[in-house]
């Protein structure tokens, strides 16, 4: 069992998920299709109020869109959408290119959109999801883990997901302090116009600049969107 304390109410969480994500909800999710009655025994967290901005590539391939399947769900037209008809690897002289029959390898997704409706859905399932909630600190204890909020609470549970990414506060409990983290750079194009292209390129050691942060480096992962 988890209790709450700080709060008048008592509630029996087994599972304690921080982070809303789609990893998170995809596991809330799980269970509850598992067995129904989890969805009153697990409790989801995330700091972040939905629908919220997320710098993220957006791709959804064909093994995702299984895995929503495999949840009784299926995209809506309410999660902006466009599909990748074939996607080309280029390295020096080789290049290694794919093609879906089935009209696309993936869709390129809005990750504000993604999210929100995947809380929605975890909720209409009686799933429960809390919003502007930041966990500050996670503890090991007998049978289970302490987590504190940054409202005060201490919520004490047996089983704890930490599913708020590489930077989240459960990461850095559990992770290996000799294991040094990596961090990849993400660049988000909002092109003009539906079909348009956008074409970058990075140089080494030249900066740039995504969500008012400053990175450099050679590497990095691009997304391209069509804005409306």
């Amino acid at each position: 069992m988890c209790r709450t304390a700080g709060r008048a109410e008592r509630a029996p969480f087994d599972v304690l998920v921080v982070g809303a994500g789609p990893a998170g909800i995809a596991a809330a999710l799980h269970l509850q299709r598992h067995d129904a009655r989890w969805a009153e025994r697990m409790l989801v967290l995330d700091q972040a109020h939905f629908p919220r901005p997320k710098l993220c590539g957006g791709g959804v391939t064909l093994y995702g869109e299984a895995e929503l399947g495999g949840l009784g769900l299926d995209l809506p037209g309410s999660v902006r959408a466009f599909d990748v008809a074939r996607v080309q690897l280029r390295f020096q002289e080789l290049r290694m290119t794919w093609f879906e029959r089935a009209g696309r390898v993936f869709r390129v997704v809005r990750r504000e959109d993604l999210d929100h409706w995947l809380v929605g859905q975890a909720r209409a399932r009686g799933v429960t999801v809390r919003e502007g909630v930041r966990v500050t600190d996670v503890r090991r204890e007998s049978g289970g883990f302490l987590a504190r909020t940054d409202a005060g609470e201490e919520i004490h549970c047996r089983v704890l997901l930490g599913t708020g990414g590489a930077t989240g506060v459960v990461r850095k409990v559990v992770a290996d302090p000799e294991q040094p983290a990596r961090v990849s750079r993400l660049l988000e194009v909002l092109t003009p116009e539906p079909g348009a292209s956008a074409a970058m390129s990075l140089r080494e050691g030249s900066p740039c600049s995504t969500s008012r942060r400053s990175c450099a480096g050679s590497r990095a992962t691009t997304g391209t969107f069509p804005a409306t």
